[in-house]
């Protein structure tokens, strides 16, 4: 047994926030803690090793060593030597002016172990990372979200660990990223005998890697069992909505509601950036990097689409050119058949509002709720007559006035996000553009945007323009969808006909790694 607990408790200050955890994690096997933000999965993982400010009690069994209790003096080295992490975000979690080779031999040297070139370069090959001799010269942010997220795996396992612990480690990928993370994982763990702690609310990628899982809730267990049997035949009311709250490929369509006329006619649009500058580039070599590529597209009154694609494939630059958030270097944007000016007004900037990725960063931190919601109306709108007032947006987003006065930071994630939903609603628009405005969300809270979002489309016959990374949600959403490959918008179609026959190479592939 590599790592054991029992009567596993954690508590900060005088609450205590996770009750009577026990789970046993033999070599090769992999234990997934799932269940909704707030719920104590990162408490229960990280708390015995001392990793947070969490206080953990009850019994913590490492290789038969109990560690609850060790000082950090005596607890450091175990840790360093015999587990390894990964944590969720991993531009914070890497350190932004050391380089990739300075990050694994400071990972392998807190085990006591000084690795040589050799060993970089075939830690880098084993997470599955190209050219690894350049990988090694490079800083973080010269990286994209995937190979930053392997150059983490490859810190966590450089020391070859008896247990790894994964914290969300795909929770902010699209689709094949995640897909590539998870299978990788995976192998690393049966490859190595090494046993896993992964902690997730992506319930997919749970099913296709963990051999167990326990569910939280508010800090209780809920369900522990075998995930083939959690997710075939769940046994709480808490993990049957966990499992419906999560879109799938293989769920029945629901009904989509009918669409009006044509509001929105983007028209070959692209948008080009300057490569930074680099004192080595060839005079032929091409200076610009072209994000977007004469994309087209119409939305119309009542209509929802989705535009899916991998990271970097130009989705939110889109959907910034057409908000007016960002530039555009060539095309047209028509609204009602009248051309928008690349400089809006405030009537234009008032018809179309966003609905941002990280909702607590979407918002001021200073500023109190009611104040937050109505802020646009003071810039956008001529006519102050028949809007809605603070209460009366909180209500439209399901939240009680009492959160009028309260800071982001008094906020959960679901909250912030209907918050953030309320203030765009506070102008009246006709089009709603949402940047994976549920990505950052568990299941649980994402399904309850979706259904407000839902409801006030059809309430309001709101268009929704929505940038996503994941299929099975627009699936659920969308009455057209969207796909981007390398700036272009390579498919466009009504979501039956797009998934059931689609036409390129890259829809083919993100339905299969979808699935």
């Amino acid at each position: 047994m590599i790592y054991s607990a029992r009567n596993l408790s954690i508590g900060i200050d005088e609450n205590i926030l996770v009750h009577d955890v026990n789970f046993d994690i033999e070599a090769g096997k992999i234990l997934a803690l799932a269940g909704a933000s707030g719920s104590g999965k990162t408490l229960t993982c990280l708390s015995p090793f001392r990793l947070n400010t969490g206080k953990a009690s009850g019994s913590a069994l490492l290789l038969g060593q109990e560690i609850i209790g060790l000082s950090e003096q005596i607890l450091s080295p175990i840790r360093a030597r015999d587990v390894g992490f990964i944590f969720q975000q991993p531009l914070t979690a890497l350190t932004p002016h050391l380089t990739i080779s300075a990050h694994l031999i400071e990972a392998s040297m807190q085990a006591g172990i000084i690795p040589s070139h050799d060993n970089l370069i075939t830690i880098l090959e084993k997470v599955g990372l190209s050219r690894p001799t350049d990988k090694l010269r490079q800083y973080p942010h010269q990286l994209s979200g995937g190979e930053r997220q392997r150059i983490c795996i490859a810190m966590g396992i450089i020391h070859n660990p008896k247990l790894l612990v994964a914290d969300e480690p795909t929770s902010a990928l699209d689709a094949e990223l995640r897909r590539d993370i998870t299978l990788l994982l995976h192998d690393i763990c049966h490859e190595n005998n090494m046993a896993m702690l992964l902690v997730s609310h992506d319930l997919a990628s749970i099913e296709s890697s963990a051999d167990d899982v326990i569910l939280l809730q508010n800090g209780y267990v809920e369900e522990q069992s075998s995930t083939r049997l959690l997710v075939q035949k769940p046994q709480s009311a808490y993990g049957t909505s966990l499992i419906a709250a999560t879109p799938r490929m293989d769920e029945p369509i629901s009904a989509i509601l009918p669409i009006g006329d044509k509001l929105l006619d983007a028209r070959n649009i692209s948008v080009n950036f300057s490569r930074p500058f680099q004192f080595f580039r060839s005079k032929s070599e091409d200076n610009k990097v072209r994000a977007v590529r004469n994309a087209s597209l119409t939305i119309c009154q009542g209509e929802t689409l989705a535009i899916v694609g991998g990271s970097g494939s130009g989705k939110s630059t889109l959907a910034r050119a057409i908000a007016g958030l960002g530039p555009i270097s060539k095309g047209q944007i028509y609204w009602q058949e009248q051309e928008l000016p690349i400089k809006r007004s405030r009537q234009n900037r008032a018809l179309m509002q966003p609905v941002f990725q990280d909702p607590i960063a979407s918002l001021d931190p200073r500023w109190r709720v009611g104040d937050m919601i109505v802020e646009p109306q003071k810039y956008l709108l001529d006519d102050m007559s028949d809007i809605l007032g603070p209460a009366e947006l909180l209500l439209e987003v399901g939240l009680k006035t009492e959160f009028l006065e309260r800071l982001p930071a008094q906020l959960s994630g679901g909250q912030a996000q209907r918050v953030a939903i309320a203030r765009a609603l506070s102008v009246r628009p006709k089009l709603l553009i949402l940047d994976e405005a549920t990505s950052a969300l568990d299941p649980l809270a994402a399904h309850n945007i979706v259904q407000i979002l839902q409801s006030l489309q059809e309430k309001y016959g709101l268009a929704i323009l929505m940038i996503t990374h994941d299929l099975a949600l627009a699936r659920r959403m969308a009455h057209k969808i969207g796909v981007m490959k390398d700036g272009q918008l390579v498919e466009c179609r009504p979501k039956d006909q797009l998934l059931t026959a689609p036409q390129h190479d890259a829809t083919r592939k993100l339905i299969e790694n979808s699935l």
